[in-house]
C-alpha cells in the first residue's frame, strides 16, 4: 500500500495518460489483426483486481476512442496506479483531477532569526 500523500498522487496523476495511451495501443493493434496477449483493461487499471476491471471496462473503452476528456475514466485510472491512491469525485468533473494544497498554520517568529527581522 502506498500513502495517500500529495507526492503518491502527483505520482499516479503523471501515470494516466501513459496509461491510457497504453490501452488505445493495445486495442490499436488488436483492431489490425496482431495477436497481443496483454488487456487493454489491466493496462490502463494495473492495480484493479478482476471485478472492478469488469466495472470500468466500459468508461476506459469510451474514454480511449473519446477526442475529448473523459473525465470520470481519467479519474477511475489514477484512482488505480498505485494500492492505497484514490481520487474522489469533484462537483464539477474538470476537477476531478484536482490537487488541493493543504494549507497550515506558519509559525513567523520560528522562521526567521533575529537579523533576518
Amino acid at each position: 500500500m502506498m500513502p495517500n500523500s500529495t507526492g503518491t498522487r502527483v505520482k499516479a496523476l503523471q501515470e494516466v495518460l501513459p496509461a491510457l495511451e497504453n490501452a488505445k495501443n493495445i486495442i490499436f493493434a488488436k483492431s489490425i489483426g496482431l495477436f497481443i496477449t496483454a488487456d487493454p483493461i489491466t493496462s490502463a487499471l494495473p492495480t484493479a483486481n478482476n471485478k472492478q476491471r469488469e466495472y470500468y471496462k466500459e468508461e476506459i473503452i469510451t474514454a480511449v476512442k473519446a477526442t475529448s476528456p473523459e473525465w470520470e475514466a481519467l479519474r477511475i485510472i489514477a484512482s488505480h496506479q498505485y494500492h492505497g491512491v484514490s481520487f474522489f469525485r469533484a462537483d464539477r468533473e474538470e476537477n476531478n483531477l484536482t490537487l488541493r494544497p493543504i494549507v497550515g498554520k506558519v509559525a513567523i517568529g520560528s522562521s526567521y532569526n533575529q537579523t533576518q527581522q
